[in-house]
């Protein structure tokens, strides 16, 4: 086997340098460490631009940064008239199909990361006050809006806001299925869950309708927030298969299983919407698929 040549790459991505990253992304010769953007064919901002949605496109997990927009020695010469002006002849990449740049330290990404868990983890514990501190329950609410905006002041983007894809829907409603057949058998001949029995007990202690927006849709909400979106895209943006595996234990074992049946009930679904995050790259594929699966306990 051929041990691969660590790599920088400095690029000024026009039509030409398009091809090139392709090739270099699917290179047996070059470990591509790093890439950085230079202005050439085009200004800065364009070939930026450029490298940022190519990266994306081609799901490329290598840390870009932003270079030089002038030449070291010499005057600037560009070749607008034959790359067009931003360098792709027009093609231009929408602002949520753009790679992040490196634009900070991994000790601040790490800090960043812990605030937000702990204000996620405070929104989930305010929420299930509803039942006896409903201005908890208000707090709550605000305090999840705020962190949701604190993530966007961070540029975590975890969200994409694209329309779904016919094989996206395909497969939200295999895996709702799949995880609800699984459930009903093991239901059917083992004891329900403990977590899950004190959680239906607070349900029918408490209105219908802020039980079914708390368990139903908020807290899978904030629960793929963190174990899908700050775990895997955010914290560990460079070693994601890391992030998965971590993301399945901590959400497994944050259930509080008790047996292998315990075990398998919130671990499957915690595979499922791992898998399918590391896979499409879309938090609200898992968060959809998590809400229908807490929905469906409240059917009669």
């Amino acid at each position: 086997m051929i041990e691969k040549i660590p790599t920088i790459f400095d690029t000024d991505p026009g039509i030409d340098d398009a091809f090139a990253l392709s090739f270099l992304n699917k290179s047996e010769i070059f470990d591509v460490k790093m890439i950085s953007s230079v202005a050439g064919n085009v200004k800065l901002e364009h070939t930026t631009r450029n490298l940022q949605g190519l990266a994306f496109a081609m799901d490329w997990q290598v840390p870009i940064y932003k270079g030089l927009a002038k030449p070291i020695l010499g005057p600037q010469v560009l070749a607008e008239g034959f790359h067009g002006e931003n360098g792709l002849l027009g093609y231009e990449f929408a602002d949520n199909e753009l790679k992040k740049l490196e634009d900070k330290s991994q000790i601040t990404l790490i800090v960043q990361s812990i605030i937000v868990v702990i204000l996620f983890f405070t929104c989930e514990a305010l929420l299930f006050t509803y039942l006896s501190k409903p201005v908890f329950y208000i707090i709550g609410v605000i305090c999840l809006l705020l962190t949701l905006g604190l993530c966007n002041v961070f540029k975590f983007n975890l969200f994409s806001f694209k329309a779904l894809k016919r094989n996206e829907v395909a497969l939200i409603i295999i895996s709702f299925l799949v995880l609800e057949i699984t459930t009903y058998l093991l239901t059917t001949f083992f004891p329900m869950p403990n977590n899950q029995e004190g959680l239906n007990n607070v349900v029918d202690q408490s209105n219908l309708i802020i039980a079914i927006i708390t368990l139903g849709i908020l807290i899978p909400i904030i629960e793929e927030c963190v174990c899908r979106g700050v775990l895997i895209k955010v914290l560990f943006q460079k070693k994601q298969r890391i992030g998965v595996i971590i993301s399945i234990l901590l959400f497994t074992f944050a259930h509080g299983p008790t047996s292998i049946t315990d075990f398998i009930i919130y671990g499957l679904p915690a595979v499922i919407y791992s898998v399918i995050y590391y896979k499409t790259k879309r938090l609200e594929i898992p968060i959809i698929i998590h809400i229908m699966n807490n929905l469906y306990v409240f059917l009669p």
